[in-house]
């Protein structure tokens, strides 16, 4: 969510009414966020198509990685911090 967060505050900034995403790996996760953002109500920049690519966007055949779920875990917060 942080990290889309700063993209938005970017779009913005830069003053983007529309944008396309191409979304690689993790970012498929940030712009997964992105696009369920556009149902919320407010002001955004609006995101006319994306393309996920190489990505875990479908749980049934993702299999994540060890310290992903960890970092999903109560022990997320601790392993994340520097």
């Amino acid at each position: 969510m942080d990290q889309a967060n700063l993209f938005e505050s970017f779009l913005s900034g830069e003053g983007v009414a529309g944008y396309h995403v191409l979304a690689h790996d993790y970012g498929d996760t940030v712009a997964q966020e992105l696009l369920a953002r556009q149902q919320e109500p407010g002001m955004r920049p609006k995101l006319l198509s994306i393309a996920f690519l190489n990505g875990g966007c479908f749980p049934e055949t993702h299999r994540p990685e060890l310290i992903q779920k960890l970092l999903l875990s109560p022990l997320g917060p601790w392993i994340a911090s520097e």
